[in-house]
């Protein structure tokens, strides 16, 4: 089994889970393992906040994927919709360890998850730049077709993904290079001197993506 990636272009429906929902407190904080798969390894980190859930799959260039936390007796359970992978295990008496396995598709390796903090680290939003406040669209062209995307960005910005509504997005500048990180991917891209474009690139895991200029409306 391959882990599988993001799946950008015309399939990136990004869960619901977003929806802030209370997370069981004996899990929150940050957690590591490593899965391995036909003699391969790959790295999971899985950060769970108190409202808020995110995955990463450093070794996939995938990050900031959206997390459903559940419990269900003594087992708690991770689900990453967008990869279709779930991870069920339980929780050692000490606290620092999840024993279980990552279902996905018909298969079920093993994976421990070591606690590694007991704060999430997760993403903290900045107010847009004044230069960029507003509103922003643009169509984007991947190998697997195109997808129009907007972008509100203020004190807190959003992402208007096709299939998943309003997602939160953190805004960051960086000399003249601005980027717009939504779950999963990330846009990097220039100002216009005129100010009424933002010419870059969309980036996600396993190099998907493409070219996107977004126009201000």
């Amino acid at each position: 089994m391959n882990l599988k990636t993001l799946a950008f272009g015309l399939a990136l429906a990004l869960s619901p889970s977003l929806a802030l929902a209370a997370n069981p407190p004996q899990i929150i904080g940050d957690w590591k393992g490593t899965l391995e798969i036909e003699g391969a390894k790959l790295t999971l980190v899985f950060h769970v906040g108190a409202d808020q859930a995110l995955a990463d799959s450093p070794d996939q260039g995938a990050a900031g994927l959206p997390v459903e936390v559940g419990r269900n007796s003594s087992a708690y359970s991770l689900e990453i919709p967008n990869v279709g992978a779930k991870f069920e295990g339980e929780l050692s008496a000490d606290g620092k360890t999840l024993t279980g396995a990552l279902y996905q598709n018909d298969v079920s390796p093993q994976l421990i998850l070591t606690r590694t903090s007991t704060t999430a680290t997760l993403p903290v939003s900045k107010p847009a730049p004044a230069e960029i406040r507003g509103d922003w669209a643009g169509t984007l062209s991947t190998a697997n077709g195109t997808m129009n995307l907007a972008f509100h960005l203020a004190d807190k910005s959003t992402a208007d993904v096709p299939g998943a509504g309003a997602l939160p997005a953190l805004v960051d500048k960086t000399g003249d290079d601005y980027s717009i990180a939504f779950p999963g991917a990330t846009f990097k891209g220039k100002l216009a001197a005129d100010g009424k474009t933002l010419t870059g690139t969309v980036g996600a895991g396993g190099g998907q993506g493409g070219p996107l200029t977004l126009t201000k409306k």
